[in-house]
């Protein structure tokens, strides 16, 4: 939340890719100024993201 201080205030200056932490583009940043934004932003969300995709499958553990 942009104005809240210390790192929340910085990080966006820090990013390579604007929005991003880094090129893979995995997580997208988004910067608010109030918490009802925040609020709104999240819930507007809610499944919309995928889940990471970590190079697991069932198969893969099985077998182990």
């Amino acid at each position: 939340m942009q104005g809240s201080g210390g790192m929340a205030d910085r990080l966006e200056a820090f990013l390579p890719i604007p929005g991003y932490l880094d090129e893979r583009r995995t997580v997208q940043i988004e910067f608010v100024k109030t918490t009802n934004e925040a609020v709104q932003q999240a819930v507007a969300r809610i499944g919309t993201v995928p889940p990471p995709k970590l190079g697991l499958t069932v198969e893969h553990i099985r077998d182990q």
